[in-house]
């Protein structure tokens, strides 16, 4: 038997090799069996979660995200003021056109004015 035909690995030398030695027999590491590089989103979650709440800038922290949350919130509520009274605009808009068609109005222009409400 020639020496170069036999494989150089066989399955059972790979169940018997640590993990980051286990190739498969074309010689490629596997991922089945690859160790885990890094650390998992979890773990980076966990560790800045930890490093923030016992750092003593999240008092200051706090207090900075309560200050720009009260314009937020009032911007928030004039936003929708406004589309409350654009809305009920529109909606009197449309409704007197459609009130009058034949009369003062026809469809090509209720359908213009909604087409620009758009």
């Amino acid at each position: 038997m020639n020496l170069h035909s036999r494989p150089i690995l066989s399955a059972s030398v790979l169940d018997l090799a640590p993990a980051e030695f286990k190739v498969d027999l074309g010689l490629h590491e596997t991922e089945e069996y690859a160790e885990p590089r890094g650390s998992t989103d979890t773990e980076f979650f966990a560790t800045v979660y930890h490093k923030l709440v016992h750092s003593p800038v999240l008092e200051t922290m706090l207090q900075v995200e309560h200050l720009s949350s009260l314009p937020v919130k009032e911007m928030t509520s004039q936003c929708d003021n406004e589309l409350a009274a654009t809305t009920e605009r529109q909606a009197k808009e449309i409704s007197h056109l459609v009130s009058g068609i034949g009369e003062f109005s026809t469809e090509a222009e209720v359908n213009t004015l909604a087409a620009r409400h758009l």
